[in-house]
């Protein structure tokens, strides 16, 4: 938690406003049964073509940004420097993002999953704030 909220304050993006947890797993195919916990993707992307494993995943949303935290590596997301991108499948549905870093971050949820959706609109909602007030 402490290196979560090192990273965040080094790249200021606020204060924390919500925290999602769960497991993730290396998917090599499209994800069939995933085990969820309060929502975060079991899977969890970052940098790679394949899915990072790890037994937990963490991701944190602040005022300004968000934070991934995945195999002990933390991904850092501004709202004011990233897009976020969406494809949806029958079985997931996933959210592409690029870190400070300039690295891809991908984000799994499942549909209708509500804590997903929760979570992708609001990225989503502070992605567009973000850009629209820059200009």
């Amino acid at each position: 938690m402490a290196r979560i909220s090192a990273a965040a304050g080094r790249e200021r993006i606020g204060r924390r406003r919500a925290t999602y947890a769960g497991a993730a797993q290396t998917p090599h195919a499209p994800p069939a049964p995933v085990r969820w916990i309060r929502g975060l993707p079991a899977f969890v992307r970052c940098g790679r073509r394949s899915a990072t494993k790890s037994a937990d995943a963490r991701l944190d949303l602040y005022e300004h940004g968000l934070t991934v935290a995945v195999k002990g590596r933390i991904h850092v997301v501004r709202y004011d420097t990233t897009a976020m991108f969406q494809e949806s499948t029958p079985t997931a549905r996933t959210y592409t993002l690029t870190d400070v870093d300039g690295k891809p971050v991908v984000l799994f949820g499942r549909p209708g999953d509500s804590d997903a959706e929760e979570w992708g609109s609001e990225i989503q909602r502070a992605i567009t704030h973000a850009s629209e007030t820059s200009d």
